[in-house]
């Protein structure tokens, strides 16, 4: 005689999505409304629940970086030894640095390659501070220390958009396609 093993079926855990939709769309209109305004920029950096950085060590080949920051789809990877954030090394480092140098890209180190010391900022700074730093210095990225100078994230101009753009969620999630913004002088509809 066979063991009979009661297994739940899949309509048991089923949830259909529309009810996750409903509540979702219960607490939006529950909610205040949020507003753009110069207290929107004042706001901590923390406020935007930034991931741990990809970090790498002084000595991983440039290679090694590249294939990371590929895989992830990042722009930098923050330079770390014993914890403490040395460097970044981003797209630009690859594009200025590094192309048509003529290097062994798998057998240089990054330490090499890297911006050594760059400027980095804590995470209760204010997003408009961080804006400033990053506009005045030309910077696409900036890592976030803690007290000790250890890395616990990167800001990216990515971020500061996808925040911004979150006050007018409605208006952009509702755009209509319009193919005609790619040639706005050919007939397109």
């Amino acid at each position: 005689m066979g063991v009979n093993h009661k297994e739940k079926s899949v309509e048991e855990e089923f949830v259909p999505d529309e009810l996750y939709e409903e509540e979702r769309i219960m607490q939006e209109r529950a909610a205040a409304p949020k507003t753009l305004g110069s207290h929107t920029l004042k706001v901590p950096i923390s406020t935007l629940s930034l991931p741990a950085p990809i970090s790498v060590s002084p000595t991983t080949t440039v290679n090694d970086a590249v294939q990371t920051m590929q895989k992830g789809r990042f722009g930098a990877v923050l330079v770390v030894e014993d914890k403490k954030l040395v460097g970044i090394f981003t797209e630009r480092d690859v594009l200025l640095k590094l192309a048509a140098k003529g290097k062994d890209w798998k057998q240089e180190p990054i330490r090499d390659w890297m911006t050594k010391n760059p400027e980095a900022l804590p995470v209760s700074a204010s997003l408009a501070f961080a804006l400033n730093l990053m506009s005045e210095g030309g910077f696409r990225h900036v890592p976030l220390v803690n007290d000790a100078n250890e890395a616990v994230s990167v800001l990216s101009m990515k971020d500061i958009v996808r925040y911004l753009c979150s006050f007018f969620e409605k208006e952009i999630k509702n755009l209509p396609p319009r193919p005609n913004l790619l040639h706005p002088d050919k007939d397109g509809g």
